[in-house]
C-alpha cells in the first residue's frame, strides 16, 4: 500500500472517548491501522502507544480549531511520537492546512460525511476518508448507499485515494470495496465493542444484544447512536453522553453503525482481525 504500511488495508477509525492507547496496541498488533483521537492527555497516550509499538503507522483525527492557538507545540508531539497521518475533521483555516502539509513524513486525511469535489484543494490532501450513511456517530443521508457514494467521489477525484468507512463488517464487504478501487477501510464499531475496547464490560454484552434497528440519529448532528439513558447535548459531539455510556452499565449513550448486525460476542481485536482478513 503506499498510504498505510500495515499488513492490512484496514483502518480502525478514530473514535471519540473509546479511542485509547490500548486499543491502538491491540490493532498494530493484529496488523491493521490504529488511531487516537486529540484530548488534554494526547501526549500519555501517545507515549503509552510507543512505547509498545515504536514502529507503525498511527491516525491522529484532529479538530482545527482545537489546535490553532498551539500549532507550532502540536506539530512538535506529532514529530516526536511519529503520526503517520492526521485527520481533518473539517476544513481547517489556510495557515494550518500549509502547515501541517508541510510536514513531508505526516499524510493528510480529509473526512467527509457525503461526497465531495475537493480538486480546487486536492494538492493538500494525501486521501480522502468518505464516511457511510450506515456509520456509527456522526453521517449524512443523501438516498445513497455507501458503493454508490464511492463511485461518486472516485468520479470527482480520480487521483485521490479513498477510505470508505462506516457499515461494513465483513470479510466479503471489504473485499467488495478494495476490488472496486478503494484504498483502506475503515471500521469503528466492531472494535468499540472489542475486548481490548475502553467501553464498561457490562454495557458491551448489552450492545451486542441490538441491531442496527435499534439505531436512532441523535441531535442536530443526526449521530448514529443506542440511547441508554437521556442525557443533555452540550456541546456538538454529545460528550456527557458518550462519559456516560462508555463507562457505566446502563446510561448515557454509544455511537453505533451497521456493523452491529453481525457482532454477537465480545472478541479480541486479533479474532475480529483474523475473521475480516480471510478473503484478502
Amino acid at each position: 500500500m503506499s498510504l498505510f504500511n500495515s499488513r492490512y488495508p484496514i483502518i480502525c477509525t478514530p473514535m471519540n472517548f473509546v479511542s485509547d492507547a490500548k486499543l491502538a496496541v491491540a490493532c498494530n498488533k493484529a496488523g491493521i491501522v490504529p488511531s487516537l483521537v486529540g484530548s488534554s492527555n494526547l501526549e500519555e497516550q501517545l507515549k503509552e502507544f510507543r512505547d509498545s509499538c515504536p514502529n507503525g503507522d498511527l491516525i491522529l483525527a484532529v479538530e482545527p480549531l482545537r489546535i490553532q492557538k498551539h500549532l507550532m507545540n502540536h506539530i512538535k508531539l506529532y514529530r516526536e511520537y511519529g503520526v503517520s497521518h492526521i485527520q481533518l475533521l473539517e476544513f481547517p483555516d489556510a495557515n494550518i492546512l500549509k502547515s501541517l502539509n508541510g510536514m513531508s513524513n505526516i499524510k493528510i486525511i480529509y473526512k467527509a460525511l457525503r461526497p465531495m469535489d475537493l480538486s480546487k484543494i486536492e494538492s493538500y490532501y494525501d486521501a480522502i476518508d468518505l464516511k457511510s450513511p450506515d456509520a456509527a456517530s456522526r453521517v449524512r443521508v443523501t438516498g445513497q448507499t455507501t458503493m454508490e457514494r464511492f463511485l461518486e467521489q472516485k468520479a470527482m477525484n480520480p487521483n485521490l485515494p479513498i477510505i470508505v468507512t462506516g457499515g461494513i463488517s465483513t470479510s466479503a464487504e471489504i473485499k467488495m470495496y478494495l476490488d472496486a478501487g478503494a484504498e483502506a477501510i475503515g471500521l469503528g464499531t466492531m472494535f468499540a465493542l472489542s475486548k481490548e475496547s475502553r467501553i464498561h464490560p457490562d454495557k458491551k454484552l448489552e450492545m451486542i444484544k441490538k441491531s442496527f434497528s435499534d439505531v436512532t440519529s441523535i441531535g442536530k448532528n443526526r449521530m448514529n447512536g443506542i440511547v441508554f439513558s437521556e442525557t443533555e447535548d452540550t456541546d456538538n459531539n454529545h460528550s456527557l453522553g458518550l462519559k456516560l455510556g462508555r463507562d457505566t452499565k446502563d446510561q448515557g449513550v454509544i455511537w453505533a453503525g451497521k456493523a452491529l448486525n453481525n457482532i454477537t460476542e465480545i472478541e479480541s481485536v486479533q479474532t475480529i482481525v483474523d475473521r475480516l482478513t480471510k478473503d484478502l
